[in-house]
């Protein structure tokens, strides 16, 4: 036996010795050939040949996402890479819970005890259909969507058929629901669906006003004290740098990779048409200046971003389509002002 190993690994070596051998034998006569002189445009070559390998494998990872952006207000695409590919949709499935459940019922003061069949940042208590819709729209709370489900009339598989119900009456043919989180592969769609189900959001007030917010706080009680629980956007870094965003909903799973649906209103800025010192002086009395002077057009899109690779991806992404197709159109200096004085009054 030691023997037989013996001559098994003296067989290795010279195996070995005879591809070094050889590697060493190519090399010197490719020198040869191109002379030393021509020796560093080889390296170059072969540094740019592997760079060009690494980037078409990264650009080759970035076609098989989706980017949607479509502008509602022109009813044009702006872009529209693999919007009908049918794929995952994680947590943007929470869009089409909120509004099922808000079709069933506007109240949102009913009491509902929390749902553990998935996990949850929130404590197994009681909490409002309010505080649910807050959980569930700002950081994604799963239990709280389950919640919410299990409130519909005769429960969460009813509540599961009423999302396929609307996704049809709405002409979502890439479209289906098994879960009102989002946590199951099998929930679909696809990014012109996807745009529809954004539109259709920004109907409802409260998705409007819930899913931007940079945080929440819900406060419980924990035996003879008030604990407050923090949940912050799972969306927070885009909506700290772009205040018009008006509608986010985040996803991630292993099989969805990472996304994103986003409403964005923006104002455009009409050529030639800057107010001038009699149209500010008679804003100053009639407290609001004449919008289609001082403002433009307001201008609706719609951003959709699915199977991206990290997070990071997924808000360059947002980021690209924010400067290249939307904010490079300026509004002026006394427009903003007007706007960030209007917000003040809220």
């Amino acid at each position: 036996m030691e023997l037989y190993l013996q001559i098994n690994t003296s067989i290795s070596l010279q195996v070995g010795l005879t591809i070094i051998n050889t590697m060493k034998y190519i090399f010197n006569t490719i020198l040869k050939a191109f002379s030393w002189k021509y020796t560093p445009i080889l390296f170059i070559g072969i540094f740019i040949f592997m760079c060009s390998t690494s980037y078409a494998k990264g650009k080759a990872h970035a076609d098989t996402s989706t980017v949607a952006h479509y502008n509602i207000t022109k009813d044009t695409w702006i872009v529209s890479q693999n919007i009908n590919k049918t794929r995952p949709l994680a947590s943007m499935t929470k869009l089409m819970t909120a509004m099922v459940a808000l079709d069933y019922s506007k109240d949102l003061n009913r009491k509902l005890t929390l749902k553990t069949r998935v996990g949850s940042r929130l404590p197994t208590k009681e909490f409002t259909r309010n505080e649910l819709f807050h959980a569930m729209l700002i950081r994604s709370d799963n239990a709280a969507a389950e919640t919410i489900a299990d409130d519909y009339p005769n429960g969460r598989s009813a509540f599961i058929k009423a999302m396929n119900a609307k996704a049809k009456a709405m002409n979502l043919s890439s479209t289906e629901f098994k879960d009102p989180t989002g946590l199951s592969g099998s929930n679909l769609s696809s990014g012109t669906d996807m745009v529809d189900i954004v539109k259709a959001a920004s109907n409802y007030d409260l998705i409007r006003k819930t899913s931007i917010k940079k945080q929440t706080i819900i406060e419980t009680h924990y035996k003879t004290k008030i604990r407050s629980i923090v949940l912050e956007n799972t969306n927070k870094p885009l909506l700290f740098q772009f205040d018009d965003i008006v509608i986010s909903k985040t996803g991630f799973t292993n099989s969805a990779g990472w996304c994103v649906a986003l409403l964005v209103e923006h104002w455009t800025k009409r050529p030639q048409q800057e107010p001038n010192a009699i149209d500010k002086f008679l804003s100053y009395f009639d407290g609001e200046p004449d919008r289609n002077i001082a403002r433009g057009v307001l201008e609706q899109h719609v951003i959709i971003i699915m199977g991206a690779k990290n997070k990071s991806e997924r808000i360059a992404e947002v980021q690209k389509l924010m400067y290249n197709h939307i904010n490079d159109q300026q509004i002026s200096q006394w427009d903003y002002d007007w706007k960030m004085n209007e917000n003040s009054k809220e």
